[in-house]
């Protein structure tokens, strides 16, 4: 027989519709929540080739990560659409999941960052900020001037607010913080660019390093007021 000549049984048309204005909300959020899936999996899993360690896989029930070596153990995360569900299994027989119901991507976030940590799959995040979305949307426009992508003004806006708040959020839960002020510009006719400057660095509720107080940024100030707080010998 020729091959042109098998059919399968199948029906022709097998994907549901999905117009874009009725399912607009929904894409936009999951992309959110699959980013934040996805750092994860960039962070803990090994380098290969063409980054082929990086995109979520489609399998029957939704994407998947496939295993992520951590600490002498594998872990999984699926986002399981059929029962709207987000799983987290460990090869030790460790599972947890969690709803994918509406809420905000800082909610996403949060329960997940919490949950991960309850399997012992520690977190552990670089924060780096600018002291104003001005110089935030700034550094957008001249990126995409040089042919990067854009994000929209209005989702700028909205990150630079609702992320230090997820961040005071996550503090009491996160293994370990580094935060960096990234706001000087670097001397682009010179070909120099300058570190980010170090603010804080905590380890398991400890502060091991720390910026003089006088040289905190505005937008910087709730975080180290709130992570003071949280020192176990509480407050200076």
């Amino acid at each position: 027989m020729n091959r042109s000549e098998v059919k399968l049984g199948m029906p022709e048309n097998r994907w549901p519709e999905l117009p874009l204005e009725a399912w607009r909300d929904t894409y936009a959020t999951l992309h959110m929540w699959t980013q934040i899936v996805g750092k994860v999996r960039l962070a803990l899993a090994p380098h290969i080739n063409h980054w082929w360690q990086v995109p979520l896989y489609v399998n029957s029930r939704g994407l998947t990560t496939s295993a992520i070596p951590y600490a002498g153990r594998t872990f999984e995360v699926q986002f399981d659409f059929i029962e709207h569900r987000l799983l987290i299994t460990v090869c030790d027989g460790d599972i947890t999941s969690l709803p994918l119901h509406p809420q905000t991507v800082a909610a996403f976030y949060a329960q997940f960052m919490t949950a991960l940590r309850a399997l012992g799959i520690e977190v552990r995040i670089w924060y780096v900020g600018l002291d104003s979305v001005e110089r935030h949307l700034a550094r957008v426009r001249s990126r995409v001037a040089q042919g990067g992508h854009d994000i929209p003004s209005e989702r700028i806006q909205e990150r630079y607010v609702q992320s230090r708040l997820n961040l005071i959020r996550l503090l009491p839960r996160l293994t370990e913080l580094l935060l960096f002020d990234n706001s000087v510009e670097a001397d682009l006719r010179a070909g120099t660019a300058l570190e980010p400057k170090l603010l804080l660095h905590i380890v398991r509720g400890k502060i091991r390093d720390i910026c003089k107080l006088n040289d905190v940024p505005e937008w910087a100030k709730p975080i180290l007021a709130t992570a003071l707080k949280l020192r176990p010998d509480g407050p200076a």
